[in-house]
């Protein structure tokens, strides 16, 4: 954990550690808060332990790519020597996908480094995460390790749940959708931020980014 100490102004809803052994896969399952974490095999050598450090974060001063709004919670994973293979992060986001493939299209990654001079938090897009229609949870590989978290698109419809609206409500809800997200992505606290009543809550608290 002390490589994430350094964290500051950040709303947190757990910490754990978790220690990986060996060179056989392994998975680390923590979805009561979302995340869930692939050891491939060969990722560490037979003798070696390597403690993993998470931290799931529900709010703070975040700032995430223009256009985009942050559908996830936030996580930092920090590991305690280097690794041979990367992890496979797969993280819990609030967008409904089923049915509607085209949607993974807005989805993506995000990072950023847990120690900064000043605040806030400032996200890059990174390429290389995967999205699947029928589930809620988006995969990426990392061997270098940050502040994580799923962003979506400003043009993803907030109505992702009403599969059977037409596409010209689609088009209004869209446009309703930009409105709306104006106001989320601020250079200020920035927290889960899908509608409650359409989408899934975030791990480890509500939508409105409270944890346990």
């Amino acid at each position: 954990m002390d490589n994430l100490d350094c964290l500051s102004d950040v709303q947190v809803a757990e910490k754990k550690l978790f220690l990986v052994q060996g060179e056989k896969p392994q998975l680390i399952n923590w979805e009561k808060y979302g995340l869930r974490i692939g050891v491939q095999e060969d990722t560490l050598s037979p003798t070696d332990t390597v403690e993993v450090a998470v931290v799931t974060l529900v709010g703070g001063e975040f700032v995430f790519p223009k256009n985009t709004v942050l559908v996830s919670a936030v996580y930092a994973v920090s590991v305690s020597k280097p690794l041979l293979k990367p992890l496979r992060l797969e993280i819990e986001h609030c967008i409904d996908l089923r049915g509607r493939p085209g949607l993974t299209q807005f989805l993506k990654f995000a990072i950023a480094p847990v120690s900064t001079p000043s605040l806030p938090y400032h996200f890059l897009l990174v390429e290389g995460g995967e999205f699947k229609p029928d589930s809620w949870y988006g995969s990426i590989q990392r061997k270098e390790f940050c502040l994580v978290a799923i962003v979506g698109e400003k043009r993803l419809p907030k109505s992702s749940t009403n599969g059977d609206e037409s596409e010209e409500e689609e088009e209004e809800q869209e446009e309703q959708s930009e409105e709306e997200t104006e106001e989320e992505v601020e250079d200020g606290n920035s927290d889960s931020s899908c509608d409650s009543d359409k989408t899934k809550d975030p791990p480890g608290g509500s939508s409105g980014g409270q944890g346990e």
